[in-house]
């Protein structure tokens, strides 16, 4: 009689967990290969399932969904250590498993009120060994970045403890951070950017969770400080490539030069110097010798390339005891210094002879001077009717917007389209006065007007 009413008192629910048990007891014991285990642990999912459908009341409930989280827990465990199957498959199944396990410890913890300490420690602890262990399977299973962080992020998110949990978000984005110094260090701008930005949701997420704790704030800090920083240089090591890109490619496939496009090149190589300006002394000289390249050697004002590249030569010799002998920019940037301190002493007659000519044409000056003060339309119509430009097929297109109306009148009147010998030394000069006034009119309409 007593073990009738032992029967009846016995729910349904209770019934099938016990069916589940002993599939799960069996499936663990030695001897058996992965068919077996395997099936005898989803023999015993699918009777703690059951009994999930039919609980009755909070106990039965959360009793077989923890049952649940430890069986898929034992499949990932299964899947994930595998090795003589389909490797991508078994990586699918365990990755299910992994994120069913979690997913179900998490909801036995919320409902976990019907039941006592001793059971919720075990839940616990149960669930924060899951957690390491499907980092841990992640961390060594997976070789793409992307998907690995993706599945750390996502494993990261159902962890119970949250102080455990920012400490792995540290870890994740001090990994992150490494990843990103390597594709730095490797000249890879657009890779070590993308890495920067990754730090920054495992970062905040760490500072979330981590409940002030002192140690853990500290690191973080460190890493935010670290981030920040290095995504700048990221971003001026990019914007100097994309500068380098287009210095590399447009000038030279054009017989007219592109002036919007140089500004466009110089407006990179600017942004590259005040990016790194303070925190990579190297970079920023790198970025000042390419502005002294486009002033010096494209747009020929000698004067500004010469003082971009004795720029960058003052900032390596900042770094001493390094040493940039047989550094291309440094060389590079030498040699033109050196140069110019050459043709400054060489050109002595032919600047007295460049002074003369400009005395005779004073009235011309004077003329074009006067012309500054009109509107940019104005003037350049007024230049090119006053001062037609010799340049083969200049012609002023007026349907052009203002500052590309400019650009246009530079490229036009700019002295490398001008032949002493055929033009005179009078024209050469004079356009080298024109060009140097639309360049400081492009400059000012750039930078207080929009088309």
């Amino acid at each position: 009689m007593p073990a009738t009413r032992a029967t009846s008192a016995t729910s349904l629910s209770q019934q099938q967990r016990q069916y589940g048990n002993s599939f799960f007891k069996s499936s663990q014991e030695g001897g058996f290969g992965f068919v077996v285990q395997c099936g005898r642990l989803e023999s015993a999912l699918q009777w703690y399932q059951c009994a999930s459908s039919c609980s009755c009341n909070e106990d039965d409930a959360v009793s077989a969904i923890k049952n649940i989280a430890m069986t898929t827990w034992k499949l990932a465990s299964l899947h994930g250590s595998t090795t003589d199957r389909n490797q991508k498959l078994q990586k699918v199944i365990a990755r299910r498993y992994f994120n069913d396990a979690l997913q179900n410890f998490n909801k036995a913890l919320l409902l976990r009120s019907c039941k006592n300490a001793a059971w919720t420690d075990h839940l616990r602890s149960s669930m924060r060994r899951c957690g390491e262990e499907a980092i841990a399977w992640i961390n060594k299973s997976f070789e793409n970045e992307q998907e690995k962080m993706g599945l750390l992020t996502e494993t990261l998110a159902q962890l119970p403890d949250e102080k455990r949990k920012a400490e792995e978000y540290v870890k994740l984005a001090t990994h992150l951070f490494g990843l990103g110094m390597t594709a730095l260090g490797e000249l890879q701008y657009k890779e070590c950017f993308r890495f920067m930005k990754e730090c920054y949701f495992p970062i905040q997420e760490a500072a979330r969770t981590c409940k002030n704790d002192p140690v853990i704030m500290s690191e973080v800090e460190v890493l935010q400080e670290d981030v920040h920083q290095h995504t700048r240089l990221a971003e001026a090591g990019k914007a100097r490539a994309t500068g380098d890109a287009l210095l590399e490619t447009g000038p030279k496939d054009k017989k007219e030069l592109n002036v919007e496009l140089i500004w466009s090149i110089m407006d990179w190589y600017r942004q590259s110097v005040i990016l790194c300006k303070g925190s990579d002394i190297e970079q920023e000289a790198i970025a000042f010798s390419r502005l002294g390249r486009v002033y010096g050697k494209v747009l020929k004002l000698t004067v500004k390339g010469k003082d971009c590249y004795k720029k960058a030569i003052e900032l390596a010799l900042s770094m001493y005891p390094r040493n940039f002998h047989n550094v291309d920019w440094f060389e590079e940037s030498k040699k033109f210094v050196e140069e110019f301190q050459r043709r400054l002493n060489k050109d002595g007659e032919e600047n007295k002879e460049k002074d003369a000519v400009l005395a005779e044409m004073k009235a011309d000056l004077d003329k074009l001077k006067g012309f500054s003060s009109l509107p940019a339309e104005e003037y350049v119509a007024t230049l090119y009717k006053t001062w037609p430009p010799k340049a083969p097929g200049a012609k002023l297109d007026e349907e052009l917007s203002k500052k590309k109306l400019l650009l246009k009148a530079i490229s036009h009147y700019h002295p490398d389209k001008v032949d002493k010998e055929v033009h005179g030394k009078k024209w050469y000069y004079f356009t080298e006065e024109i060009t140097k006034c639309l360049n400081d009119r492009y400059m000012r309409e750039k930078f207080t007007d929009v088309d």
